[in-house]
């Protein structure tokens, strides 16, 4: 691989006929074989460290962009990776060998095979014929395989949050005594654990954090669980349960809305009861996927159970217009952090900025999103943020004699 394979694949990836990157904002420039320049036109770019992969560029420079996803070099690849194609049956499996020419030695296990299309992933495991359910795993499927001694689960950790966005320009949601509330009523650690996932790693911080401020916990802790602050917060408000119903009320409307939620989300269920609990009622609007995205992004919702962007920092004046949030303060230091270059600035810019959106609250984050792997005990190298198989596949190791 050389630089100019670097050059190549932004230039490919940021094409008119493909754009799988936003084009401009980045210039890469060859020197040489071994090195480049990446100029920035600002600071909200990503490095391209967030490519999967460089193409080589003397067997792609001359074919078509406009019919990428027709190149035969998709089912004849090549590449400098710890493994080799060895055979490829569309849509059932793909099998791999160790490559003896890899730069960090020759992996350790020789042979890989992928499956493709199986519904019965428990079944397959039980029977020998898989190692690895490769994530995401299903909770079925981690409640079925925890307590066999056979198998561990892994959770692999991302930036994206699972997050209940409430709409500030609703009536319900627009004053922040509100939505501090019902913040502070959601169990967030109850909630992770009815996801099967690890308790300490998962609870996501409120606020918006550098990766340098969250590798030093240097982090605004989460809100925290409290029912009886909640109910105060919602009795200041004017949200009192007069009529003894069970329900709060304010001037003769019931605290009672829908949230638009995805088809198994059992964290919208969970969240239901919590809010009963301090007099608010929540009903469920389950749709597909698209449509709560669709309704979302048209800011047709009360509430929505929904993704928090992984890119918190580039993709958040999007999100804030879409449920309606505006803080003049925030917005100037938000701002200037993302228009800074220098580091320690922006954690500055963050730190003054971390108080003011968790005052606000428009947004509740409850948990990382996060996807779990299940292996046979005698696959070895996983572990916490380590459990995507395919990305550390040289790394890993069988040891036979476990059972």
């Amino acid at each position: 691989m050389t630089a100019a394979d670097i050059e190549f694949t932004h230039a490919l990836l940021s094409h008119p006929e493909v754009l799988y990157k936003r084009p401009g904002g980045v210039e890469v420039t060859v020197l040489d074989d071994s090195t480049l320049t990446i100029v920035y036109n600002d600071a909200t770019r990503h490095a391209l460290d967030d490519y999967a992969v460089f193409y080589p560029k003397h067997l792609l420079a001359d074919l078509d962009p406009a019919h990428i996803g027709e190149w035969e070099f998709w089912e004849q690849p090549v590449g400098n990776g710890p493994y080799r194609l060895v055979r490829h049956v569309p849509g059932v499996a793909v099998e791999l060998e160790a490559n003896p020419d890899f730069y960090a030695g020759r992996p350790r296990i020789d042979r890989v095979v992928l499956k493709f299309g199986s519904e019965s992933d428990v079944a397959e495991l039980l029977a020998g014929n898989a190692d690895i359910r490769s994530w995401p795993a299903s909770p079925a499927a981690i409640q079925a395989l925890s307590g066999d001694e056979r198998f561990r689960v892994y959770p692999l950790v991302h930036e994206g949050k699972k997050a209940l966005w409430w709409n500030n320009r609703s009536p319900f949601f627009s004053d922040v005594r509100v939505r501090r509330a019902l913040s502070m009523a959601i169990d967030r650690t109850q909630l992770v654990a009815v996801n099967a996932l690890p308790a300490e790693p998962m609870i996501a911080w409120d606020v918006p954090a550098t990766a340098r401020q969250v590798k030093r916990g240097d982090v605004l802790p989460p809100l925290p669980y409290d029912p009886a602050h909640a109910r105060a917060l919602l009795d200041t408000a004017g949200w009192r349960d007069d009529n003894g119903d069970g329900i709060r009320e304010r001037r003769e409307r019931d605290f009672q809305f829908a949230a638009l939620m995805e088809a198994g989300d059992r964290s919208a269920v969970v969240v239901k009861e919590q809010l009963r609990r301090v007099g608010v009622e929540m009903e469920l609007a389950v749709m597909d996927f698209s449509v709560v995205r669709d309704r979302m992004q048209a800011g047709i919702f009360a509430a929505v159970f929904h993704r928090f962007p992984g890119n918190f920092y580039a993709d958040w004046f999007k999100a804030s217009s879409v449920i309606g949030y505006h803080n003049p303060h925030f917005a100037k230091l938000w701002t200037e952090a993302l228009e800074t270059w220098d580091p320690e600035e922006q954690d500055r810019m963050y730190r003054r900025a971390m108080p003011v959106f968790q005052a606000d609250m428009p947004v509740t984050i409850l948990f990382y999103d996060a996807k779990s792997v299940i292996a046979h005990r005698r696959v070895r190298g996983l572990g916490l943020n380590r459990a995507l198989p395919m990305m550390y596949m040289d790394e890993l190791w069988i040891e036979e004699d476990v059972r």
